[in-house]
This record gives C-alpha cells, sequence and structure tokens, in this order.
C-alpha cells in the first residue's frame, strides 16, 4: 500500500471513530450593526404583518424581498435574536439576516430600538393554507410534522426551548407547492437543560404544557416543546384542539386547565376512525402528563408514523373544512394573542409582589391622598393669624348675645314690650347671630381641615414605621 493511500485510510479510520456532536455548531455571535439599515436596504411602507411590537413591513436588497421588525432594543429582545441568530442554520427555522440598532430622539428621551431582517415567508401560516386546500391527508400530515419535528430537535441539541409552539408560528416561505415550512418567533425561546432552567409561565394556553401552567415557582425543561408538537398533531389530523373551553371568549378556564393536567382527552370515533393507530400512538406518546413519561425528539423522529411517513395512507381529513368554519377559531385565536401581549410585556424573570393599597398606586391608596390634600387646602385658604381672631371674636360674640337673649326674656317677663325689626334689639340680635353662626361655620372648617391633616400624617408615619 503506497503512502497515499495509507494516509487516506488513515484519515478515514479517524474520522469514524471521532464522536459525533451532540449539536449542530451553531454560527458565529451576532454582530448588531449601528450603522443605518437604509443605506443598504430600501424599505417601503408594505406591511406583511402585525404582532405585539408592531407591523413587519418589506424591505429589499439588490432586488430580493426581506421581512423587516423593529423591537425594543431590551435584554429580553436581545436574547430573542441572538438564538434565532445562532438557530438559523436549519433549514427549517426562518433564517435572522442581519441586526441593526436605531437610536430615536424626541424633546424629552432617548429610545433605541433594534431593526431585524429575516427572510420573507410568502406562503402564509400553516393552518391558513391548509384551510383553503381540499383534500388534505393523514400522509400529508406526516410530513408536515416530520418538517416541524427537525426544526424542535436542530433547537433540541443545541439545548434550547422555543415555549411556543404553534401553527401561527409555523409559515411557508412562499405559494408554491412544495414550499419549505419554518418554525418563526423566538419571543420565548431560552437555553435550558432537559428537564429544569425554566420557570416562566410562558405559552400560548391551547399548546401549553402542564407543568407551564404552574405551580408557580415549578421547573421545567425542553420536554414542553414535545407537548406542544402532540397538540399541533392532534389538531392537524382532526382540525380541534385536544384541550379547550366551551367559551370561545376565554383564553383558558379552570377546567380546561385540570383536564391539561391529567392529559384528559380522547379521540371521538367520528373524527379519529378512519386515522392509523401509528398517528394516534405518537399523540399519546407525546401528550404525558409526567414530563419524564414524554417521548423525546429523538424518540419522536424515529416513530414509525413520522420515521416512514412516506408509507402512511392518504386518508382524505376533515381538517380543512373544520378550519374553514373559521368564525369560532379566529375569536380563540383573538383571545391568545391578548394573553400573549400581557405575557411578552412582562419580564420573564421578574418575580410578581402583591402591592400595598395603603401606600401604593391603588384606588384606595388615591381616594386618601385626594381627601387629605382636601382638608389642607381648605386650611391654607385661611390664614392662621385671621383663624385665631376669627376664633377670638365668635367667643366673644356669643356671650355679648347670650346677654343680650336674657336681656330681652327679663323685658318680656315684666311686660315692656320689644319692637321688632332690623332697628330693634330682637331685629339686631337676629342679625348678629346669623353672623356669628357664618363665623362659627368658617371655623369649623378650620378645624376639620386640622384634624384632617393630623389624621393623614399619622396614617404616613404608621405606613411609614
Amino acid at each position: 500500500m503506497g503512502l497515499i493511500e495509507s494516509s487516506i485510510q488513515s484519515l478515514v479510520l479517524a474520522r469514524m471513530a471521532a464522536p459525533a456532536p451532540s449539536f449542530p455548531s451553531p454560527r458565529g455571535p451576532l454582530q448588531i450593526m449601528t450603522s443605518n439599515l437604509e443605506a443598504e436596504y430600501m424599505v417601503t411602507a408594505k406591511v406583511l404583518g402585525s404582532g405585539i411590537n408592531g407591523s413587519v413591513v418589506e424591505c429589499f436588497r439588490q432586488g430580493r424581498k426581506y421581512a423587516l421588525k423593529e423591537v425594543r432594543d431590551c435584554p429580553e429582545s436581545r436574547r430573542e435574536v441572538e438564538l434565532q441568530w445562532r438557530a438559523s442554520g436549519c433549514t427549517q427555522i426562518v433564517p435572522l439576516l442581519a441586526v441593526f440598532q436605531k437610536t430615536e430622539y424626541t424633546s424629552h428621551s432617548m429610545k433605541r430600538r433594534l431593526q431585524v431582517v429575516m427572510e420573507c415567508m410568502e406562503g402564509g401560516e400553516l393552518f391558513d393554507r391548509i384551510s383553503t386546500r381540499d383534500g388534505f391527508t393523514e400522509k400529508e400530515a406526516a410530513g408536515l410534522m416530520r418538517e416541524i419535528c427537525l426544526a424542535v430537535k436542530h433547537l433540541h441539541d443545541m439545548n434550547m426551548a422555543h415555549r411556543d409552539l404553534k401553527p401561527e408560528n409555523l409559515l411557508y416561505s412562499s405559494k408554491a407547492d412544495g414550499a419549505r415550512l419554518k418554525l418563526g418567533d423566538f419571543g420565548f425561546a431560552k437555553e435550558c437543560l432537559d428537564n429544569s432552567g425554566l420557570k416562566s409561565a410562558k405559552y400560548t394556553p391551547y399548546y401549553a404544557a402542564p407543568e407551564v401552567l404552574g405551580p408557580v415557582g415549578r421547573q421545567y425543561g425542553k420536554s414542553c416543546d414535545i407537548w406542544s408538537v402532540g397538540v399541533i398533531c392532534y389538531i392537524l389530523l382532526s382540525g380541534s384542539p385536544p384541550f379547550y373551553t366551551e367559551d370561545p371568549h376565554a383564553a383558558i378556564s379552570p377546567g380546561m386547565k385540570r383536564r391539561i393536567h391529567s392529559a384528559d382527552y380522547s379521540f371521538p370515533a367520528n373524527q379519529w376512525g378512519h386515522i392509523s393507530q401509528p398517528a394516534k400512538d405518537l399523540i399519546k406518546g407525546c401528550l404525558q402528563a409526567n414530563p419524564q413519561d414524554r417521548l423525546t425528539i429523538d424518540e419522536v423522529l424515529q416513530s414509525p408514523w413520522i420515521c416512514e411517513h412516506q408509507e402512511v395512507p392518504a386518508t382524505p381529513l376533515a381538517t380543512g373544512s373544520v378550519l374553514q368554519e373559521g368564525s369560532k377559531w379566529k375569536v380563540l385565536q383573538d383571545e391568545l394573542s391578548r394573553a400573549l401581549t400581557d405575557m411578552r410585556r412582562m419580564d420573564p424573570d421578574t418575580t410578581i409582589t402583591l402591592r400595598n393599597p395603603r401606600t401604593e398606586g391603588s384606588t384606595l391608596a388615591k381616594r386618601r391622598k385626594i381627601k387629605a390634600r382636601v382638608g389642607a387646602e381648605k386650611e391654607d385658604s385661611i390664614p392662621e393669624q385671621e383663624v385665631k381672631e376669627l376664633k377670638s371674636k365668635t367667643g366673644e360674640e356669643k356671650k355679648m348675645n347670650e346677654a343680650k337673649a336674657e336681656e330681652i326674656v327679663k323685658q318680656q317677663d315684666s311686660g315692656v314690650e320689644v319692637r321688632e325689626g332690623a332697628d330693634g334689639v330682637e331685629g339686631e340680635l337676629k342679625d348678629e347671630i346669623k353672623q356669628a353662626e357664618m363665623r362659627d361655620e368658617v371655623a369649623e372648617v378650620s378645624r376639620c381641615g386640622e384634624e384632617r391633616r393630623g389624621s393623614s400624617d399619622s396614617g404616613l408615619e404608621r405606613e411609614t414605621s
């Protein structure tokens, strides 16, 4: 054997002996550019879609169309784009192409935003495409599930959990037949270990695993994505979710949550009687309440229904017609979007604490502050020296009025006539008493103001202590 042949053989043997990597090599670190995006891309006003962070518009570079979205520059947004950037080497992931930082100045503030350039997914969402087609089959569903699971495997091999697997985040690259289905939206994605590392209750209700729903603080891991895979597969084959609430305006109900925690679902004969048993077995393996009993993503891909998807019978499914009914499904999607909006606006690592209504911005605290302020304003409207003089004068007038009243009574008892009217003693007495009563009312307002301020100050002292 020659020297060259020997060297080649040694190289082949060395490669065969080398262990395979447990996860694909990620792309290089993301470089966020601070240059002007519009110097490289032509941005149009055409809106491709809208979401929690605003609209996605089209942009062009060298004649090729891309999608552009803007997000607030914060740690959560940077984590989202970083993870999607690293995962973009997979053909089943929506690739992130570039990220720019834009600074906006106003007369009072400065804001930074991230401009994210991605592949333009012109084919639309998975369910929208299925609902416009006739003759969707079980064989096609198996092929779609294989594409979805390849994306999940790519993430799990990189120790990432997506945490928001759902049909709305599965997009086609174009409207052409045979277009690639890709996974997007990494807003909830996070690095984690197999069954730990995640605590936040971040989910879309109909696709959430039991461990994600609670109890609060319970740790979970990548297997939450497997549960979502099972829910998507169930909907693909039947057109309806395995867990639902009777109220279409409620994203999740206590009863639905109990059914999820106990994995309480069924395969109604009228919907599932014609569907193959391997498909049902796969769903059962994914929808296990205990994460330890759930299939791994490798086991899902090795299941007969997906591994041999070309051999799955082309049984017609009712999924398209069920989704075409649409009205109830659209209402549900709107409710889920509202739930997601609240979740995304929260910091994933923030601990929720109850506010003290006595010291913080509750309605009760506002009422107390307004009441104390009104009392102080009434007191401040009368100078302190004037209040003292008014009190003194009022006391003297009361004594004089009492003396005059006694004199009138004595005169009446002795038979002396007392003239009525403004010029008489009784008329003068009535006028003076009325004036004294008015002064008494002013003094009473002042006294109430002092008491209110005193009670407010004592209340603040108690709250401070």
